[in-house]
């Protein structure tokens, strides 16, 4: 039943036509309809889970809190469009292909993502799964929230490419790429350094195994992103998805065979250790195969010299974090002292060096 309950996901997915409202841009939309959602299957979960064995009510109440919103979607596409079945499958033959390429390109990162768990399961047992859970639930959670960066722009960047524009695109992808880099380096570090404190407040002392492989995922987290910059941004629009595809079943492959391998003796660190390599496998074969494309961008944006400056810039944070835990004792404090420290004197470092994407940042906000 339970099976069942979060197979509706995949209907209210369908209908959900999220897709609509990042071709207009709709993204006050979402925002607000997403938190409102979120927030009342927080309420929902207090009241329907309160024993161990209310695992269907939570199943509920988390597909609730991931789609129930794509009824509201449904109901408010119809003001923007008209959605109908038709028959004309002349319209539709061409699209069968891509989507197809893109299907099974999605369904083998979700394979080397999900076999982690999996195969630690069979290997190691429950308690090994327990412990990588934990870091791999925190993962889950940090990396789509940096990556919805960049679903605000993949459209415009699609209508360039298309129209080829492509000094405007370079320009777009450029930016894209400054932005995400001076938040992805201090983000990643910034866990590097607090995973003790993060597991401590999430799960407790008994979940402190879990700090290795969060660490691991953390330098992962830099090449998922970077990934999809190159895959969403770059390869999609340029209509290269068997390109990714490809690059997507190599890393798959990969991922399998070093869990196979290394897992009976690093368990959970092992499965954390193989993400980071299938994630940099992925982006280095994407990477070579738009050489042109991203070369071309590096160069002419600058982007390895906003990658130092992010780089030069988490300095402070590193000793910020280190001198925070040697004289803060609560835990809770000492996470949040250190968050608020560390942004301050990365902000601060980088204002120094005049980073672009700083600067660009604090140009914006005060036109607003």
């Amino acid at each position: 039943m339970t099976i069942v309950v979060f197979s509706l996901q995949i209907i209210f997915t369908t209908i959900g036509t999220e897709w609509i409202y990042t071709i207009y841009e709709d993204f006050t939309y979402i925002t607000v309809r997403s938190i409102l959602f979120k927030v009342l299957s927080i309420a929902l979960l207090f009241v329907f889970v309160r024993e161990t064995n209310d695992f269907l009510p939570y199943a509920g109440v988390t597909v609730f809190a991931s789609v129930g919103s794509n009824i509201l979607n449904y109901i408010h596409t119809k003001s923007i469009v008209k959605i109908r079945i038709i028959n004309n499958f002349s319209q539709l033959k061409a699209h069968i292909k891509p989507v197809f390429t893109i299907f099974f390109s999605t369904l083998a990162v979700n394979i080397y993502v999900a076999s982690d768990t999996t195969l630690l399961g069979f290997i190691k047992g429950n308690y090994a799964v327990g412990i990588y859970g934990v870091a791999s639930k925190i993962y889950g959670t940090i990396a789509p929230f940096l990556a919805s960066i960049l679903i605000v722009t993949i459209p415009r960047l699609a209508m360039l490419f298309w129209e080829k524009n492509f000094k405007e695109y370079k320009n777009v992808l450029g930016s894209i790429i400054k932005v995400i880099v001076t938040i992805l380096i201090p983000s990643s570090i910034g866990i590097i350094m607090l995973a003790p404190e993060i597991i401590m407040i999430i799960s407790g002392k008994k979940y402190l195994a879990s700090v290795t492989p969060l660490r691991f995922l953390a330098i992962a987290l830099i090449f998922s992103l970077l990934n999809t910059i190159v895959s969403e941004c770059v390869m999609i629009p340029a209509h290269e998805e068997k390109k990714l595809l490809k690059a997507n079943l190599i890393a798959a492959s990969v991922n399998l065979i070093l869990n196979l391998v290394l897992m009976p003796f690093f368990s959970f660190n092992a499965a954390a250790v193989t993400t980071v390599i299938s994630e940099l496998t992925s982006l280095s074969i994407n990477t070579f195969e738009m050489k042109n494309v991203m070369y071309g961008v590096v160069r002419s944006e600058h982007i390895l010299k906003g990658i130092i400056q992010s780089t030069i810039g988490c300095i402070p944070i590193v000793i910020i974090c280190l001198l925070v835990k040697e004289f803060v004792y609560l835990i809770w404090l000492r996470g949040l002292v250190a968050i608020v420290l560390s942004i301050v004197a990365y902000v601060c470092v980088l204002l120094f060096m005049k980073n672009d994407a700083v600067l660009n940042l604090l140009n914006r906000f005060c036109k607003r």
